[in-house]
């Protein structure tokens, strides 16, 4: 395999995983958005203070999305 072959190789491996980490991050923001007010009511309920709780919504996000598949919200409210 020449220089060009492989590098057109690696340029589309790179682009396909770009898709998928694109495609992973959308279904995260998904996931986070519908359990975001659960999230909001529960962090300012145990902190009292709104903008603690925007802090802690904050950083829980942050600390799910280094994981993303792992990432998963059930309502249990519709239940």
């Amino acid at each position: 395999m020449d220089v060009t072959a492989k590098f057109r190789l690696h340029m589309f491996e790179n682009i396909q995983m770009s898709d998928h980490l694109r495609e992973q991050s959308a279904v995260f923001e998904a996931r986070f958005s519908r359990c975001r007010e659960m999230l909001c009511f529960l962090a300012c309920r145990v902190l009292g203070n709104p903008e603690q709780a925007h802090t802690a919504v904050r950083n829980c996000k942050i600390t799910a999305s280094r994981n993303p598949p792992t990432f998963e919200y059930e309502d249990r409210r519709n239940k």
